[in-house]
């Protein structure tokens, strides 16, 4: 389960193996279960920079953040709805989220974590 604010979801983005528990990054086998969203996260995943926690900092996510093409503002906003304890810092959960929220203010969308289905949001557009 992971919530956001008052909303708590329950979905398996990946199968958890040992090292993905101990932060290490989601395994690169990607199942057939696995949506595009999450295929393409866990691309992401693997060429972002993480904590000895394994992690993601606001610092290193920024810059795939701005592939984008989205304003910073959109951005911040994006940023809170995810980083709603402020701790600066963001699991593969979080991130998978992120970029479908990423998605639906591409698409037009209200940015709405509570409105997010990441198993049918496509992944957003990014700029190389």
């Amino acid at each position: 389960m992971f919530c956001l604010s008052n909303v708590c979801f329950l979905f398996t983005l990946f199968s958890h193996s040992q090292g993905e528990l101990a932060g290490q990054s989601p395994a690169a086998d990607e199942d057939a279960s696995s949506s595009e969203l999450q295929k393409f996260a866990k691309r992401l995943w693997a060429e972002v920079t993480l904590t000895p926690e394994g992690l993601l900092h606001g610092k290193d996510a920024r810059p795939v953040l701005m592939r984008s093409g989205l304003d910073t503002q959109t951005l911040g906003v994006i940023w809170m709805e995810i980083d709603v304890e402020q701790q600066g810092q963001i699991d593969f959960e979080q991130f998978t989220l992120m970029l479908g929220l990423v998605s639906q203010a591409q698409f037009g969308q209200q940015v709405d974590v509570s409105t997010l289905d990441p198993t049918t949001i496509p992944p957003p557009q990014m700029k190389a």
